[in-house]
């Protein structure tokens, strides 16, 4: 596990029929536990909205495409394992498990190779140290946290949460069910840095929380985490999650 401790960001992907380059996407492994985000960079400008409710049903789409899931990691040998407790999309009926193989390149980039689909994905280490992960809970919702001295990557969502396509395709026959949008985008995966003890949103699925304050930098993985969530309909809340 040790070696695959840190911040790591993908400079590739590449599978049947396509290759990505573009897309966001930074997961923070600590020894306990992980926390990953993907936000393509063709995401909607949401620049001027108090709320995702203003959106239109295309910017809603957009905002869907945004990925994150978070859990606990298992390494053996060269085979890695993340056990997906949370994901921003539920999960899908028949969903393969999420399993590495892993090896190191002489330039120190990282090489996973999927053992149950084909693809591949390269990842560059980021700068980074004191590796922490923690999980709390408020009702039958998980947030799990890892973080560094200098950053933070944020997940939160419910486990066991289904499969988000029959929302994406009410939308895209032009029904706009408030209810559910506002309950899948309950669901958030923030990345952020440490503002002396703050922690400062910079990319989220949710665009309305980048730029704030958002939550303390625990000092306890085991007492009580309060965070600034924004709801779907722009109403900012504070919550307290207990460990």
């Amino acid at each position: 596990m040790t070696a695959v401790l840190g911040h790591w960001r993908r400079a590739l992907f590449i599978g049947p029929g396509m290759e990505d380059r573009s897309t966001r996407v930074h997961w923070f492994q600590a020894e306990r536990g992980f926390c990953d985000i993907r936000i393509p960079t063709t995401r909607p400008d949401i620049a001027g909205a108090a709320a995702l409710a203003e959106l239109s049903a295309a910017d809603l789409l957009g905002l869907m495409n945004g990925f994150g899931f978070a859990g606990e990691t298992e390494v053996s040998g060269d085979r890695c394992t993340w056990h997906r407790q949370i994901a921003f999309h539920g999960t899908p009926p028949g969903a393969a498990p999420d399993i590495g193989v892993l090896r190191f390149r002489a330039d120190g980039r990282l090489i996973e190779d999927g053992a149950e689909a084909p693809y591949r994905e390269i990842w560059d280490r980021q700068p980074g140290e004191g590796w922490r992960h923690g999980a709390w809970r408020s009702g039958d919702r998980i947030c799990r946290l890892t973080w560094s001295e200098a950053e933070f990557l944020l997940a939160i969502g419910t486990p066991g949460a289904a499969d988000s396509l029959p929302l994406r395709q009410s939308l895209e026959t032009g029904e706009r069910p408030t209810e559910a949008l506002a309950a899948f985008f309950d669901g958030e995966y923030t990345l952020g840095h440490w503002q002396g003890g703050t922690g400062i949103a910079t990319l989220s699925t949710n665009p309305l929380q980048e730029g704030r304050a958002i939550l303390p930098k625990p000092d306890d993985e085991r007492a009580a985490l309060t965070l600034v969530r924004t709801g779907f309909g722009g109403e900012v809340r504070d919550e307290t999650w207990t460990a």
